[in-house]
């Protein structure tokens, strides 16, 4: 089993995972049953707000198991696949579930895909459609910005971690 090593994340907060399908996929996302996901950059937003097992460091490295028993739907995409690519990660250390909050942000420049529907959003308290988004055509920098900026608009403090030499 593969895995990322990342530097200790003390705490508890929010991130947004940066992810990269290199081909179209179809994939079985548990209960959504089998969706398209396009070539493209998404992100996936979500929180660690818990105890001590759902610390920031504990919830990130997590996703970057290769292969892991599947619970929740991000899982599924990530799970041992070798066309889709935790590209980076952008964090913010709070107690606060502003995790919505920026995915509402993110969804502002998303393009809108129907099959995304529901993805991540089961538990959402504040009708999030999704909480994977699609950003076909743009450049890596650019999404890190974007997200960075959405974090610091809501006076969050963002770290980055690039991963693009893991895969």
């Amino acid at each position: 089993m593969r895995v990322c090593k990342i530097p200790h994340i003390e705490g508890c907060g929010i991130y947004t995972l940066i992810i990269e399908v290199c081909k179209e996929l179809e994939i079985k996302i548990g209960s959504l049953g089998y969706k398209k996901y396009p070539k493209g950059l998404y992100t996936y937003t979500g929180s660690a707000l818990g105890p001590n097992k759902a610390s920031l460091f504990n919830r990130i490295s997590r996703h970057l198991h290769v292969k892991k028993r599947c619970f929740w739907h991000i899982d599924y995409l990530l799970n041992n696949n070798k066309y889709v690519k935790v590209k980076g990660i952008v964090y913010s250390k709070t107690n606060k579930p502003y995790e919505c909050l920026i995915n509402q942000k993110l969804m502002r420049k998303s393009l809108k895909l129907s099959q995304l529907k529901g993805f991540g959003a089961s538990d959402c308290k504040q009708n999030c459609k999704t909480h994977l988004l699609y950003f076909a055509n743009e450049k890596l920098n650019y999404l890190i910005n974007f997200i960075r900026n959405s974090y610091e608009s809501i006076d969050l403090n963002p770290n980055i971690l690039l991963l693009q030499n893991y895969f």
